[in-house]
């Protein structure tokens, strides 16, 4: 799964493509429109070409900047908000496709990947997290410091491992895992699970 903040980088670049596809298309339909204007001796062909460079920046800048407002959204912690950013960036992305090229076509994939990845983004909280025990919970009251291995209070060394024990009464592990926390902590830094506090 791609986090959100890959996914806002990703509609940022897209948005900025298509800002730059504006031009790039602008400056495109100008030169053609002077060149098609000088051949046909129209005298209006200058004002013709500056009028198709505006338009056609105009809506790259509009659309490139909508999107990136989107990829904002996107990065957002309220899932109602990166949803609105997503869906807003694919509109505008679509508005732009024509006029800009789709942002230069690489563009439109990013700000379209983006956007799918905004859109289906979910946070996992420490309480949602699922971790297959290895060890039965009533048997891992203890804990090798090395490996985390479950043993019993009357072994000198690890089944696991084979390090010594050593039995030290100020010591903590997780009981899922058998990862050494501190006291202070409320979820175990390896496995994130809440921890369950029972001395080593």
């Amino acid at each position: 799964m791609v986090d959100k903040k890959t996914a806002m980088i990703l509609t940022l670049v897209g948005g900025t493509f298509y800002i730059v596809g504006g031009l790039v298309a602008g400056l495109f339909a100008e030169g053609l429109t002077a060149f098609t204007g000088g051949l046909t001796g129209n005298s209006n062909a200058m004002n013709d070409a500056s009028g198709a460079f505006a338009t056609i920046f105009a809506v790259g800048l509009i659309t490139g900047i909508f999107i990136i407002i989107s990829s904002l959204l996107i990065n957002s912690n309220t899932s109602a908000y990166r949803k609105i950013g997503g869906v807003l960036a694919i509109i505008m992305a679509l508005i732009g496709i024509i006029d800009t090229v789709g942002g230069l076509l690489i563009g439109f994939v990013m700000v379209l990947a983006g956007s799918i990845f905004g859109l289906t983004y979910h946070e996992i909280k420490p309480s949602q997290m699922t971790v297959p025990l290895s060890v039965p919970p009533s048997t891992k009251q203890y804990c090798c410091k090395i490996c985390g291995a479950g043993v019993s209070p009357n072994q000198r060394y690890c089944p696991q491992c084979g390090r010594q024990l050593e039995w030290t009464p100020i010591q903590y592990c997780c009981r899922n895992c058998g990862a050494g926390v501190s006291s202070n902590q409320t979820y175990c830094p390896q496995c994130g699970r809440q921890l369950e506090w029972h001395k080593v």
